[in-house]
Formats: C-alpha cells, structure tokens, sequence
C-alpha cells in the first residue's frame, strides 16, 4: 500500500531512479487500450556485448528475438532462429511498442532497414 511505496522510496538513495510500472504511471492509457501514438528512435545495436542473462531475458520475452519471420530465409541466410547472432536490440523495442499502440493508433519509429 502506500505506507509500503513511501519506505521503498525513502529508502532509495538520493540518485536512484524511482521505480516506474506502466500499471500505476499510465493507467489512463490502459483503459484506453494503449497510446494513440508511439514514436522513437530504438537503439540500432547488436546486443553481443550484453551480459548472457540479459539476452536469455530477451529471447524468453520476445517473440522477434528468437523466432524467426520468415523461417526459409532465415535458414538460407544462415541466421539461425530470430535474428540469433544477427540479434538488433530495434527488433524488440518495434514489438514493445507494437504492444504498447492502440489498434487505431499510430506508430513511428527510425529502424534499420533490414526490420
């Protein structure tokens, strides 16, 4: 409750970032069934250099990072399930805002070609 979230707070030091959920941040927007608009520019990086629990986390969250679209051409690329070894953190930041726009929303993002 609140008297909880007030010693969470207090107990963070000074230059922490407070916690954040959409649940309590956006509410609004969850019962509006998502933003009316996302816009970004998502990180156009390989996450080799993330730790090993890192990209697990990413693979069990999302779909486009270990499955694959078009499954033929992946293989005749040679690049494996998803994006595998190939992996661009943009391809998750596009599924996170995917999920995040309503149906008739709209959605802008700077992406590399190859999304």
């Amino acid at each position: 409750g609140v008297r909880a979230t007030a010693r969470t707070r207090a107990a963070l030091p000074a230059v922490a970032a407070l916690p954040f959920g959409f649940a309590w941040h956006f509410g609004d927007v969850g019962a509006a069934n998502g933003f009316d608009c996302v816009v970004g520019n998502p990180p156009w990086v390989r996450p080799h250099a993330l730790p090993p629990h890192e990209r697990l986390a990413l693979r069990a969250r999302y779909a486009t990072v270990r499955d694959a679209a078009w499954r033929a051409g992946a293989a005749r690329a040679n690049a494996g399930d998803g994006f595998a070894g190939q992996a661009d953190l943009a391809a998750p930041f596009v599924e996170r805002a995917l999920a995040l726009v309503r149906v008739e929303g709209a959605l802008a993002l700077l992406v590399p070609a190859k999304l």
